[in-house]
């Protein structure tokens, strides 16, 4: 969310519901690969969410890159927030 300000595009709760519903499309009751893909938005200033680009076996094995803990922290900062507004 706070990427979105930062771009001047705030989410909207419209948005947010959108959001959240192709997060479910993208990976049904999966919260880890949605994470993977709200990381994957966040770290290319992306506007909606879309398919990982990187092989997500490959992605779930490896170690987080240093620095990535910030990003880590705002998605599940985003996930909470979409979570309590019943959005997923």
């Amino acid at each position: 969310m706070e990427m979105r300000k930062l771009i001047k595009k705030p989410l909207t709760p419209r948005a947010s519901k959108l959001t959240a519903d192709n997060l479910q499309k993208l990976a049904p009751d999966d919260d880890e690969h949605k994470a993977a893909i709200l990381n994957q938005s966040v770290q290319n200033c992306w506007q909606g969410v879309f398919p990982l680009h990187d092989d997500w076996s490959k992605k779930r094995a490896s170690p987080k890159p240093r620095g990535q803990q910030s990003v880590q922290d705002m998605t599940d900062e985003t996930m909470e927030i979409l979570r309590r507004q019943g959005l997923v």
